[in-house]
Parts: structure tokens; C-alpha cells; sequence
């Protein structure tokens, strides 16, 4: 529930940002690509915390896959400035 709840939640803050820039391309659009940007970051972090607790440590250890795609995950969100961004704002 709690997952796919955040799954939903930053499915509507894509959708919401992708119409605003479609109804005008031309606009300034960096300080909502920053807002899209911090709340997928925090999905992100919200989904690898209930996924990691829900399926134990098994999955880290014994799925090869599985442990390198959550590894490989916090690089790719790492790739925002986090605070300075969230500061920003």
C-alpha cells in the first residue's frame, strides 16, 4: 500500500508538470522541474526504504539483479544537490 501509494502520488506530480509545460512550452519552467525533481527524489527514497523492509535481506544477498539495481538507484538520485536544491526553492 505505502508504495504504491508514493508510486501514485509521483505519477500526478509528473503528469501535473508535464500539462503545465505543454500549455506553454515557452515559459520558465526550472523552478517546477526542481519541485517534479525533489518529490520523485523523496518517492524514490520512500520506495527503496519500504521495498528493503518488506523483502528482508534475502533479495541483497541472493538476487544478484535485485542488489545491483539498488545500489546503482541512490547513484542516480545522488545526481540532484539535494538540500541546495530543496534551499532553492
Amino acid at each position: 500500500g505505502a508504495v504504491d501509494s508514493a508510486l501514485n502520488s509521483a505519477a500526478c506530480v509528473l503528469r501535473a508538470s508535464a500539462e503545465h509545460i505543454d500549455r506553454d512550452p515557452k515559459a520558465d519552467a526550472r523552478q517546477l522541474a526542481q519541485q517534479a525533481r525533489a518529490s520523485i527524489e523523496d518517492t524514490v527514497e520512500q520506495v527503496m526504504r519500504h521495498v528493503g523492509r518488506a523483502v528482508g535481506a534475502g533479495p541483497y544477498c541472493k538476487d544478484p539483479h535485485f542488489a545491483q539495481l539498488m545500489a546503482d538507484l541512490p547513484v542516480y538520485v545522488r545526481q540532484s544537490h539535494a538540500e541546495r536544491d530543496l534551499a532553492a526553492l
